[in-house]
């Protein structure tokens, strides 16, 4: 069975209208769907799917994957196993250089978390990345920008090219996201088979619109929606950074959504 965290639906949305679902899961703000991978039309009905939808950052990734552990998946039909299945962690990263471009696609080596807390070391997960299957995901060697390289995952979003700079240099990562580190660290120690891919929609000199830190961890406003409006008319370059942004990212959500359906044709 593939079992697929990611953060939210609109990083999966294309991915999603090619599943054939049989079962949604809600629990609280945790939401799940069970189904089976249609690959050109042909429903692959032996390898059925869970998709989790984790929300955005460390509580909410940390809270997901208790969730799975704790066996509240396990009365779909087939019930999810405890073991043998292949946990594919998927969505957007930001770039931490100049090398790593818009819509390039990675794999995690090794996972950190930023800010480091020096008594507790990064989890390394290099040697557990299915070295099984490593013939079955030809698509990370016969692409040029796809790469495995080193993820720190940070607690907030992360809107300047000098933060990611200082970032880079405090981690030596090349990716930041912010759920792969919590999510890995709830279940590398029971679930062995995991791959964490990204897909890059901001780049080293892009940057985030600074208007998303009105932003909540989940994606929410955090702040009155009035105070929204007012930074947009105050500042009007702000809409043309949103807008560019916005373009950019729908470009990933179809990088994304093919390369997920590359890795199911390969290995279903």
């Amino acid at each position: 069975m593939v079992i697929i965290f990611c953060a939210t639906r609109f990083e999966i949305s294309g991915f999603l209208r090619k599943l054939r679902l049989t079962e949604k899961i809600t629990s609280g703000k945790i939401k799940a769907f069970y189904g089976y991978f249609k690959n050109s039309g042909k429903n692959l009905t032996g390898s059925p799917l869970l998709l989790i939808l984790t929300g955005i950052g460390r509580e909410n990734a940390s809270e997901a994957a208790e969730l799975f552990i704790s066996g509240i998946f396990n009365n779909t039909r087939p019930p999810v196993k405890s073991s043998g299945n292949l946990m594919i962690v998927i969505g957007f990263g930001g770039s931490l250089t100049k090398e790593l471009k818009l819509c390039d696609t990675v794999v995690a080596n090794d996972l950190k978390k930023y800010p480091l807390e020096k008594e507790r070391p990064c989890i390394a997960i290099n040697d557990t990345i299915f070295p099984e299957h490593e013939d079955n995901f030809k698509i990370f060697r016969n692409t040029g920008c796809q790469r495995y390289v080193s993820f720190a995952t940070v607690d907030r979003i992360v809107t300047e090219s000098s933060q990611k700079m200082q970032i880079r240099e405090s981690t030596g990562s090349h990716v930041i996201d912010m759920e792969s580190y919590w999510i890995a660290e709830k279940l590398h120690k029971r679930y062995r088979n995991q791959i964490h891919l990204r897909v890059i929609s901001d780049d080293l000199d892009s940057g985030i619109p600074g208007v998303l830190n009105l932003l909540s961890k989940c994606g929410t406003i955090r702040k009155k929606v009035s105070v929204l409006f007012f930074h947009l008319i105050t500042r009007p370059k702000t809409i043309i950074h949103l807008f560019l942004f916005f373009k950019n990212i729908f470009r990933c959500q179809r990088t994304l959504s093919k390369k997920l359906e590359n890795i199911l044709a390969d290995i279903v």
